[in-house]
């Protein structure tokens, strides 16, 4: 952190976040080193799947579980407890308001998401429906085309014929012409 810009008797203070982050992943790295996380604890599902895939469903209430952070060590157990409890009530309220925030807006996430996967398939379906519409439309003037130059062949084919018939009548009047010199 740093100290910004004097003012009235009061500092504003900057926090520098890729410093910040920096740090608790180090103190993460730390921690999980000395063995203060499970193994397993990055294997540990995140399933935003709801209830018909078979996890907890997405709108179901985030409530905090203090009992898991509780010591049950001998001697300084008791204490630990009783300074974490302490600590909790005074947090619960607003802790739990931040928790049902985020689930209401991982609910309306959730829908949101949905209705744009339905508007998808809906583009989609109107575009499926519109290309084959295109290619019918396509296939049609292929044949319509196939049919004009089969039209132009014959044409070709006859005017080539009326060329050859008049290229003989030429040369039959070049022969029937006296030569004269």
């Amino acid at each position: 952190m740093t100290r910004e810009g004097e003012g009235a008797g009061e500092a504003k203070t900057v926090i520098d976040v890729d410093a910040l982050v920096a740090d608790v992943r180090r103190r993460a790295a730390a921690l999980r080193e000395r063995g203060g996380y499970p193994a397993d604890l990055l294997d540990a599902p995140f399933d935003l799947d709801g209830p018909d895939a078979g996890g907890p469903p997405i709108a179901s209430p985030i409530t905090l579980r203090p009992e898991r952070g509780y010591s049950s060590k001998p001697v300084v157990g008791a204490p630990i407890t009783a300074a974490k409890r302490v600590a909790e009530k005074l947090v619960h309220h607003v802790v739990q308001d931040g928790l049902d925030q985020a689930a209401i807006r991982i609910e309306h996430l959730s829908r949101s998401l949905e209705d744009a996967e339905r508007h998808a398939d809906e583009r989609l379906d109107d575009l499926s429906r519109s290309l084959s519409v295109s290619e019918q439309r396509v296939s049609e003037r292929i044949a319509e085309t196939r049919e004009e130059v089969e039209a132009l062949r014959a044409r070709v084919e006859e005017l080539g014929e009326a060329i050859a018939r008049i290229e003989r009548r030429i040369e039959a009047v070049g022969e029937d012409r006296p030569s004269g010199g």
